[in-house]
């Protein structure tokens, strides 16, 4: 019964450290990571990433919004609407 216990109270805290930004402030919550050239830190969904900074920028309510914005030199899979702005993100 302890190792149960002790085995619940590992997984609560490997939950709770798994976000990276639960207050969604990138630029202190996220200073473990370091962005390539032409990408910012940015938290979705509680988690640090990075986006592209020449992101489409375009308001939007849905991905598919985003999808359909043409001349944008990023990849249907990588495009994300985030905070109402349509993004290019890394994953």
């Amino acid at each position: 019964m302890k190792i149960v216990i002790a085995f619940l109270v590992v997984c609560l805290l490997g939950l709770i450290s798994a976000e990276d930004c639960p207050t969604n402030n990138p630029d202190r919550e996220c200073d473990h990571m370091k962005c390539e050239d032409h990408w910012h830190k940015a938290c979705v969904s509680s988690t640090c990433t990075c986006l592209h900074s020449t992101d489409g920028g375009q308001a939007c309510t849905s991905k598919a919004e985003c999808d359909a914005i043409n001349g944008w030199s990023c990849s249907n899979s990588r495009r994300h609407c985030v905070d109402g702005r349509c993004r290019c993100s890394r994953f």
